[in-house]
């Protein structure tokens, strides 16, 4: 296709209405057998439609200026080890969101607001497969309380520990308050992620295995969580 250009946006508001509006009327034009020329547009506010300032023939009406910091990549063989681009990309591009989503809901049977939550922080993917296995392998019941494990770690993952990693992002001594205020200054001590648990895969799938045995109530396994993240017994 061509370049077509939107000048005169003022909010991010005015952007997403004008890239609508240009899907929809290229998508139409196109369907009607029309050509997208290269063009400059203009968005009207009032009216939520694009409007043509003037047509541009070639890059030489953008006026582009090479970047010298930038040299021309060449994408060959040696570089993409022989492989398609898709297949270069896809074996070094980490896993989306949106797939790890899906994936932990098809292989652990977890529920979809469990799978956002720990999609949503990278480490936490890492953590609960790990996590889960560990159970797995700890578990001396048998039978359908080992489909368990999967569901259960996620809900202590979800729930428990993300709420003591928050609590210790959140909660700061008196040497990160304000000096001239004394008051908490609202920052974070550290950010809220998996990476930061003082509990570690391991640590959470034996636990997890000593629930699902029955060895530990639920309640004894919140206050053991507890413990576990707050005194260092390594």
């Amino acid at each position: 296709g061509n370049r077509v250009e939107v000048k005169n946006l003022n909010s991010l508001r005015q952007i997403i209405q004008s890239v609508e509006y240009e899907a929809l009327r290229q998508t139409r034009d196109r369907l009607d057998g029309k050509s997208i020329f290269q063009e400059t547009r203009t968005f009207d506010p009032k009216s939520g439609v694009t409007i043509k300032l003037r047509s541009k023939g070639g890059a030489v009406d953008y006026r582009f200026i090479p970047e010298p910091d930038l040299p021309p990549l060449i994408l060959n063989d040696d570089i993409l080890d022989g492989k398609t681009l898709d297949e270069f990309l896809s074996d070094r591009l980490p896993e989306l969101p949106e797939e790890a989503t899906t994936r932990l809901m098809n292989t652990y049977g977890i529920s979809e607001p469990a799978a956002l939550i720990i999609t949503s922080d990278r480490p936490a993917i890492s953590m609960y497969e790990e996590a889960v296995k560990v159970s797995l392998a700890n578990i001396k019941v048998e039978g359908d309380e080992l489909k368990k494990a999967p569901i259960t770690v996620a809900n202590w993952l979800c729930n428990d520990l993300f709420a003591l990693v928050k609590e210790s992002a959140t909660k700061r001594d008196e040497h990160h308050a304000t000096l001239d205020t004394g008051i908490n200054d609202g920052a974070l001590v550290h950010p809220i992620s998996m990476r930061y648990s003082k509990v570690d895969e391991n640590r959470l799938g034996l636990l997890i295995s000593l629930i699902i045995d029955g060895q530990v109530s639920t309640t004894q396994g919140k206050k053991l969580l507890e413990i576990m993240y707050k005194d260092d017994f390594t």
